[in-house]
């Protein structure tokens, strides 16, 4: 279960930087102010599962998203921001995610057009074991094909463990329990994008996830989200590109013993959203959602 006291015991030096949004998910439901858009009704990585409303609930002090077996088929959970995004800032999520080989769960920095890429990925574990963290950026390497660099950290990702990235105009900051994982001043978005989080679950042939799930797999995998906050930088404003920066602020550098590899994983599905339980808003979530669904059946890349 989550915590009530919304707890960060590794917290990063905040000056500098001015809350905009925090959720808890210290109530019941989730709030559909904050969190318009919902993931369901479509199939998701190719057909591997399919996306499911039953699959977000929020109790316990925590957001749980789940990836449930219904014997024979599964179904993942996941919410975003949606339009409601913003350029540049610092994202800070505190999650855990349940052991269970062919599952991963996923927070994730999405564009709010919902057309793909770029994309920012706080967490990836594709790793049934839960025994490594990711962090990858996505970016458009021209006529819309996804190239992407990506960093993994040895770390128990099923214990509780609190992800932040800094944003902004120049650089990308990325850190795990307030200490900088890693930095990079390459292919930095510079377009609106939403905080999400999503289930996943893998396809047989999916050699990044060493496969689909299998008996060893529990019937249900949760990430669990015990809070999440977004700031901006002292003077910014939330959404846009005129976000002014302060300088940014960057904790002790990580121990030696941590593990700092590239990823190369061409099988490496990004995990697109296909929401369709939304507010109204000014883009047609769903046309986009099935254009861009339909283009990776057939071709076997997410594009608009």
């Amino acid at each position: 279960m989550g915590t009530y006291n919304d707890e960060n015991p590794n917290a990063l030096n905040a000056d500098g930087w001015r809350t905009v949004l925090f959720d808890g998910f210290n109530g019941s439901a989730v709030d559909r102010d904050t969190w318009p858009v919902m993931y369901g009704g479509d199939s998701g990585n190719g057909g591997a599962f399919q996306w499911s409303n039953d699959d977000v609930r929020v109790g316990d002090g925590e957001l749980t998203i789940s990836m449930t077996d219904h014997g024979g088929w599964w179904s993942a959970g996941g919410l975003s921001q949606g339009w409601e995004g913003q350029t540049y800032g610092r994202f800070e999520v505190r999650a855990k995610v349940d052991p269970g080989q062919g599952t991963q769960g996923v927070l994730v920095l999405w564009p709010t057009d919902n057309v793909y890429p770029p994309e920012i990925d706080l967490l990836e574990t594709p790793e049934g074991d839960r025994s490594k963290a990711h962090f990858t950026v996505h970016w458009d390497g021209g006529g819309g094909a996804d190239h992407y660099e990506g960093q993994s950290f040895s770390l128990d990702t099923s214990q509780w463990h609190t992800y932040a990235v800094d944003w902004t105009p120049e650089r990308l900051t990325y850190y795990i329990d307030g200490r900088e994982m890693y930095s990079t001043t390459s292919n930095v978005p510079q377009e609106p994008m939403a905080l999400g989080f999503s289930g996943w679950v893998s396809s047989d042939g999916q050699t990044w996830f060493n496969g689909g799930p299998d008996a060893t797999t529990p019937a249900q995998v949760n990430l669990h989200v015990d809070w999440a906050r977004i700031s901006v930088a002292d003077g910014g404003r939330q959404g846009g590109a005129g976000v002014q920066q302060a300088a940014v602020v960057q904790a002790e550098p990580v121990e030696a013993a941590l593990e700092a590899a590239l990823v190369a994983a061409p099988e490496e599905p990004p995990p697109a959203p296909a929401p369709v339980e939304q507010a109204a808003q000014p883009v047609d979530w769903e046309a986009l959602a099935a254009q861009a669904m339909a283009n990776y059946e057939a071709t076997g890349q997410w594009f608009i």
